[in-house]
C-alpha cells in the first residue's frame, strides 16, 4: 500500500440502532403504555448520557421535558405536543453535534431518535383511541355505511371515517364485504 494513500484512510467504527422503520407499524403493534414507558426510560438514559456541562445538555433536557408532556397529553393535545417534540428533537440533534467524539454523537442521536419515535407512537395511539375494528358485512358505499352506523349524522361523520381508513379505501363508492375498517365508535341507539 502506498503511504500517501494510506494517510487519507480513516477507520471509524459506526453502529446504528433502528428502533422502528415505520411509526405506523410501531403504533399498531405496541401499546400506548409501552410507548409511555419507552419515553420515560429513554429520556432518563439520554439525560444520564449527556454531560451537564455540555452545550447539548439544555437542548436534550428540553426534548426530554417535552417528550414527558407528550406522554401525559390528552387526546386533543397529542398532535400539538408531538409537533413540539419533533421541533425539540431537531434542536437536540443539532446540539448533539458538539459531542466530544463521533461515537458519543451517534449514541446521542440514536437515543434522540428512539425518544422521538416513542412520542410518535403515543400520538398515533391517541389518534386511534376512539376507533374500533369493523368488518363490512355486505357490498356497500361509504355514504351508505355512514348512514347505517350513524343515523341522523352519517354524512357529517363521513370525513372522519374516510380519514381513519384513507389507505384501506381505494374507492369510497365501493366497499367490499369482509373488508376490515377502523370506525369511530357509534353512539348508542335510543
Amino acid at each position: 500500500m502506498n503511504i500517501e494513500t494510506a494517510s487519507n484512510l480513516y477507520v471509524v467504527p459506526l453502529s446504528f440502532i433502528e428502533d422502528s422503520i415505520d411509526t405506523r407499524l410501531g403504533a399498531a403493534t405496541r401499546s400506548t403504555s409501552s410507548a409511555r414507558t419507552d419515553i420515560e426510560a429513554t429520556g432518563s438514559a439520554l439525560l444520564e448520557r449527556t454531560n451537564r456541562q455540555s452545550v447539548a445538555y439544555s437542548s436534550i433536557a428540553r426534548l426530554v421535558a417535552v417528550a414527558r408532556l407528550v406522554a401525559t397529553a390528552s387526546r386533543q393535545e397529542a398532535a400539538r405536543a408531538l409537533g413540539r417534540a419533533r421541533a425539540a428533537a431537531e434542536a437536540a440533534r443539532g446540539a448533539a453535534r458538539t459531542a466530544e467524539s463521533a461515537s458519543e454523537y451517534y449514541a446521542l442521536l440514536a437515543q434522540i431518535e428512539q425518544l422521538e419515535d416513542a412520542c410518535a407512537r403515543v400520538s398515533a395511539a391517541a389518534d386511534t383511541a376512539d376507533l374500533i375494528a369493523f368488518e363490512v358485512p355486505a357490498l356497500t358505499s361509504l355514504a351508505a355505511l355512514c348512514a347505517s352506523l350513524y343515523p341522523g349524522e352519517g354524512l357529517a361523520r363521513m370525513s372522519e371515517l374516510l380519514a381513519a381508513n384513507r389507505e384501506r379505501l381505494a374507492n369510497p363508492a365501493v366497499i367490499r364485504p369482509g373488508m376490515q375498517l377502523l370506525i369511530p365508535r357509534p353512539s348508542p341507539r335510543r
